[in-house]
């Protein structure tokens, strides 16, 4: 998010190129830091996760236990990831939104507008909601996550940090909230996108054709079948074993 985010702010606003786009070497140079950060930042989760006992004995649960002489690197690392994985991707990311908005919103063609002006104008309109909105959701799922790990480590005198009934199932929920965040930009990125749109809506139609094939074609056959087991059924004659309504005055 905060590479995407930054890459529109660069087109916007320092560039003023919507279309530019990041070289291979400098795509890859990102692909691979946020990579191997990520790997780094996972090092403490893989060596200090065990499973203990639930309450009750009923099942058992994953938490991370760090010895008791590193308690301050222990603070110190889910501090560094609450600022580097929330705190300050949200800042640059509000910044940059902001930015990319106001430029877009305020921009000025000279002249005439073209239909081509217009429609390019209109893309890149919604080119940046759906930053917004990616950045709205970000901060909607991870917010929550954040703050209940805040509680957590920070605040011993809370209901979080002493185990309150409804702990866990609160964590499980805020951290449910937060994993779905990627299917959420998938989302968003579909709606957004006209071309996917558009493929989505005629695969739909097309479906919906084969249906309506499938059943004339079946209605056709039942027919046939039909009239092929009792010749007469062709002609207007009825079966043999049918009754005929006769109405009396």
């Amino acid at each position: 998010m905060v590479r995407y985010t930054t890459r529109r702010f660069i087109g916007y606003i320092v560039l003023y190129h919507p279309q530019r786009r990041m070289g291979s070497v400098l795509s890859l140079v990102a692909v691979g830091l946020v990579w191997g950060v990520s790997l780094l930042v996972s090092v403490p989760t893989a060596l200090y996760s065990v499973t203990i006992s639930a309450v009750g004995g009923d099942g058992a649960i994953c938490v991370q236990m760090w010895p008791i002489r590193q308690y301050r690197a222990s603070r110190a690392y889910f501090l560094f990831t609450i600022v580097g994985e929330f705190a300050l991707p949200v800042l640059v990311m509000g910044v940059c939104c902001v930015l990319v908005v106001r430029k877009v919103w305020q921009r000025i063609l000279p002249g005439q507008r073209t239909d081509a002006q217009r429609r390019l104008l209109a893309r890149s309109r919604r080119k940046v909601v759906q930053l917004a909105v990616k950045f709205f959701m970000f901060v909607v799922c991870w917010g929550p996550y954040h703050g209940v790990i805040v509680a957590r480590d920070f605040f011993p005198s809370s209901s979080i940090a002493t185990g309150a009934p409804g702990t866990f199932n609160i964590f499980y929920i805020v951290e449910a909230v937060a994993m779905s965040n990627s299917v959420i930009n998938t989302l968003v990125y579909v709606g957004f996108n006209t071309s996917v749109m558009a493929q989505l809506g005629a695969l739909i139609c097309l479906r919906s054709d084969r249906n309506a094939r499938r059943a004339v074609v079946t209605l056709q056959s039942y027919r046939a079948t039909t009239n092929h087991e009792d010749p007469r059924a062709g002609n207007g004659t009825p079966p043999p074993n049918s009754t005929r309504r006769i109405r009396t005055l």
